[in-house]
């Protein structure tokens, strides 16, 4: 293996044996980062980022002293201190037009500022991430498009595995940004930004099995506009009549034999295939031809994910006198009602306690 070793002078190689410090303990910061974002550690996230953005200046500004560049121009060995020189360059310009411009908008995001009050969501966080979001991950592309054209022809071996880890890292971190910019940049718009949108949102029934996970037994219609979420209509599976002979979209002898033929003439089955886009477009379809109405989109939920969200909402008490929480949702929706609710009218009343709304949350 070849050894890191510098023939232009003490100074020079002591300035590339610092740099790459810096470019070894900027990676540490980066790994930091990503564990802080997983754990939504915001404020760790704006301290850290102001650590890269020192330590990537502190880099690039050995790389530009004159010392430096003269050391770029010697044969043969200047190749290294110009592939160093040009990753510390593209470190520097990721930590300030990707790390620290998004690290700048997650240090003022909170569960409390993004939480909905009286019913309507802030947008103006989200519109602020989503621009942040989008211009770092054009830089990050763009950086990655550099460092993989930095040739590492002819450099010493602890250069040519700095280079490849940066390469490798930012095409991570693209990869990962990019997939939440496909996100963000939608994610104003579902939330009315641009207008009113109104939303089918099912209620899975996990006591009955189907392949997508449970019968579509209640239904919302749910508006938001600018971010001000209201409940509209209300409807269950009973309101929605059979069409024997008339399926709901034209039916697919495949999905039909497949999994079953009754997914396209009862809406309590259109979950029966293991995949949601149909589910939805299926769902969709029933909302608009039994009950009237345009349909944007359909939101899928079931007893178990509800338990989750009332773990960070707290419990909600109901107008029937029950108190729904984390702790008995599914024991409650899946269990307890059907024993609760039996005989001729039992499907009625438990469509009904489905449909029933909240009271007001008990906590926060």
């Amino acid at each position: 293996m070849k050894r890191f070793r510098w023939r232009g002078g003490d100074a020079a190689g002591a300035q590339i044996r610092d740099v790459r410090s810096w470019l070894l303990w900027e990676q540490t910061l980066v790994g930091t980062l990503k564990t802080q974002a997983a754990a939504m550690d915001f404020v760790g996230v704006g301290a850290t980022s102001n650590e890269l953005s020192a330590a990537t200046s502190k880099a690039v500004d050995q790389t530009h002293d004159p010392l430096w560049r003269a050391a770029e121009l010697i044969p043969f060995a200047g190749v290294n201190p110009t592939a160093v020189r040009e990753m510390a360059e593209v470190v520097d310009v990721v930590a300030e037009q990707a790390v620290a411009l998004i690290a700048t908008i997650a240090s003022g995001l909170s569960a409390a500022s993004l939480k909905p009050v009286e019913g309507k969501i802030n947008l103006g966080p989200i519109v602020e991430l989503n621009t942040a979001v989008s211009t770092a991950s054009t830089a990050l592309n763009s950086a990655a498009s550099s460092v993989a054209a930095i040739s590492l022809d002819s450099t010493v071996d602890q250069v040519i595995a700095a280079g490849i880890k940066l390469s490798t890292m930012l095409d991570g971190a693209a990869t990962i940004v990019g997939d939440v910019s496909s996100f963000t940049s939608v994610a104003p718009d579902i939330l009315g930004a641009s207008g009113p949108r109104t939303y089918s949102l099912i209620f899975q029934n996990l006591a009955e099995t189907t392949a997508l996970g449970g019968t579509a037994a209640a239904l919302t219609e749910v508006t938001i506009d600018d971010g001000a979420i209201s409940i509209a209509r209300q409807a269950s599976r009973q309101g929605s009549p059979w069409r024997d002979g008339k399926p709901v979209v034209t039916e697919d002898p495949k999905l039909s034999a497949l999994y079953t033929q009754l997914m396209f003439t009862r809406l309590n089955l259109s979950t029966s295939r293991p995949d949601l886009p149909t589910a939805a477009r299926f769902t969709q379809a029933f909302w608009q031809q039994d009950f009237g109405g345009t349909v944007d989109g359909v939101i899928s939920i079931d007893p178990a994910a509800l338990a989750h969200m009332l773990g960070a909402t707290g419990p909600v008490a109901m107008s029937t006198g029950d108190v729904l929480s984390k702790d008995n949702a599914v024991a409650l929706l899946l269990n307890e009602i059907y024993f609760r609710y039996q005989g001729k009218k039992g499907p009625d009343q438990t469509d009904a306690f489905l449909l029933r709304q909240p009271r007001r949350c008990l906590t926060r």
